[in-house]
Parts: C-alpha cells; structure tokens; sequence
C-alpha cells in the first residue's frame, strides 16, 4: 500500500494472519485495512462477517480499487495494473449498509434417512 508508506506508516500485509488485510503503524498510531477489488465498477464489494465485526471494533479504513486491468502470464500466473482507489478512512459498516446474500443454516438434528437411487 503505497499511500499509506507514502505517509509515512510502516505497512505489512498481514491478510493471511489476521482478518484484515493490511497493517498500517506510525508513531504509535495503528491501523487495519480491508482492501477490496475488481476488475468492473465497484458499487458495492462483499464483506465476511468476520470483516464486519472488525470494522466495528478496530480503527478500520476500507480501500476499494476498481477498474483493474489484468492478463495472464505464459507460466499461468495473473498479472495486474492500474486501477482507480477510493479509501474510507476510519471506516465502521453500517446496518443500513449492509445487505444479506448468504446464510450459514445449521441442521437440525433430527431428519429422515432415504436412499437415493
């Protein structure tokens, strides 16, 4: 993230450790943030619940980038440029925000057993 290593921050990605994708520390100050993308127009971007809860309790921002450009390498790697970034600095989502899409449905314990031919 160059903008925030611009700003002087100390910056590590730490999206495979943590449940944000990027920390951000300068001078005792600390900050998580969700980075989202895609290659169309982002109007909205989906979020785990785990991001959610996050960004409520945590100094939070949010960066989308949008509009990526992307080809496939020889060797089947992706490689990827440009783009346009917006950042929500100290980002919370909101409920009115917020939409469901998916549910996690746990199953009840008792059922009926049949064979499928």
């Amino acid at each position: 993230m160059t903008y925030y290593a611009r700003l002087g921050y100390d910056v590590k990605d730490v999206g495979t450790t943590k449940s944000y994708d990027v920390h951000a520390t300068q001078t005792g100050e600390e900050r998580h943030i969700e980075v989202k993308g895609s290659t169309g127009l982002a109007n909205a971007v989906e979020l785990t619940a785990n991001e959610v809860n996050h960004g409520r309790t945590d100094i939070t921002d949010l960066v989308v980038v949008d509009q990526i450009q992307w080809r496939r390498l020889p060797d089947g790697k992706v490689e990827t440029h440009g783009g346009h970034a917006r950042r929500w600095a100290t980002w919370s989502p909101l409920d009115t925000h917020l939409r469901a899409t998916r549910y996690h449905y746990e199953l009840p314990p008792h059922f009926e057993e049949h064979d499928i031919e």
